[in-house]
């Protein structure tokens, strides 16, 4: 039996569970995995709000495709995103 207590308030030492640990780019079920994993975090909100329900799911299984082929690269951000410096004269 595993424990999740994030908060620490049994103090008895904590379990976590990271369902993007196991998967494989590589896998043939990859797209359904990570498909699932969104199911699961978001609630349905029926007929009609089905386009913004299935663009959030969209942009949800992308981040996490993005995260699992970046593993272990450090984050480089677009040249147009850095600031440049301001001096004062």
């Amino acid at each position: 039996m595993h424990i999740i207590d994030h908060l620490n308030v049994l103090k008895q030492g904590t379990a976590c569970l990271d369902p993007l640990a196991d998967l494989d780019p590589e896998a043939l079920d990859y797209v359904e995995r990570v498909k699932k994993i969104v199911d699961a975090m978001t609630i349905p909100t029926g007929e009609r709000n089905r386009f913004f329900e299935e663009g959030g799911k969209t942009l949800c299984e992308g981040a996490i495709d993005y995260l699992i082929r970046r593993k272990g690269e450090e984050f480089v951000p677009p040249q147009e995103f850095e600031q440049e410096e301001i001096t004062s004269e």
